[in-house]
């Protein structure tokens, strides 16, 4: 068995939230009604005259506390005149203790089908990184989100670079085969597996640990060996 532990720290630039959702909404609500009521924050519109005639709370929770602020979330189902539910929503709020209001930092918008993980939050305070994922009508698994709150907002993660690193991490002439989706590792460990090739034979796999480091994903060490 062979070990490489390498420690990376590069800047990358930060991506826009994707599939219709939106950081930093700003608006503000009274926090007693945000697990009773539908509110009209961000894309999420309702009532005469909007898209959607009416709304109703399907799930909430807490997600985590950073410093004096709770962070909770809401998911939504925004129904038509039938009272079917047309589309579905996502939104995280921030309450600071015993303040009557909450903000909404996090808005997504998504297919009624979609079904919503819950969100996570890693690191010191909770703070290092927030995890938003969810399953999409017809997508083979969960779509995630990786955020770190910097400049004042949540801002999506550059979880993909990472990729470009790997090869000076294995041995000379081997590559990795990455699955589809693999940028998006386990959201609690940050760890993925990855077989292993040279010459176009199997060679072993590798098991990836990533970090944090400077609003991406780093490799932070990779340990190989041989076998299938």
């Amino acid at each position: 068995m062979k070990n490489a532990r390498i420690a990376t720290c590069c800047a990358a630039l930060l991506a826009l939230l994707p599939w219709g959702a939106s950081a930093g909404q700003g608006d503000v609500v009274k926090f007693n009604d945000v697990f009773h009521d539908c509110q009209k924050v961000g894309e999420v519109r309702f009532g005469a005259g909007e898209h959607w005639a009416s709304c109703r709370v399907l799930h909430y929770g807490f997600v985590a506390t950073i410093g004096i602020d709770d962070m909770y979330y809401t998911e939504y189902c925004l129904q038509d005149t039938r009272k079917q539910c047309g589309a579905k929503a996502m939104v995280v709020y921030r309450n600071r203790a015993k303040h009557p209001d909450a903000v909404a930092e996090i808005v997504s918008v998504d297919p009624r089908d979609t079904r919503y993980e819950t969100p996570m939050m890693f690191g010191k305070d909770g703070a290092d990184m927030m995890v938003l994922g969810s399953r999409k009508p017809g997508a083979r698994g969960a779509q995630r989100r990786y955020l770190q709150y910097r400049a004042g907002a949540w801002q999506t993660m550059d979880t993909r670079s990472w990729q470009d690193d790997l090869a000076q991490h294995l041995p000379a002439g081997t590559t990795a085969r990455l699955n589809a989706g693999a940028s998006a590792p386990d959201p609690q460990t940050l760890s993925l597996h990855a077989p292993l090739f040279h010459a176009g034979s199997r060679a072993g796999s590798a098991e990836i640990l990533l970090k944090v480091a400077d609003g991406r994903l780093a490799i932070a060490t990779v340990t190989w060996g041989g076998g299938k």
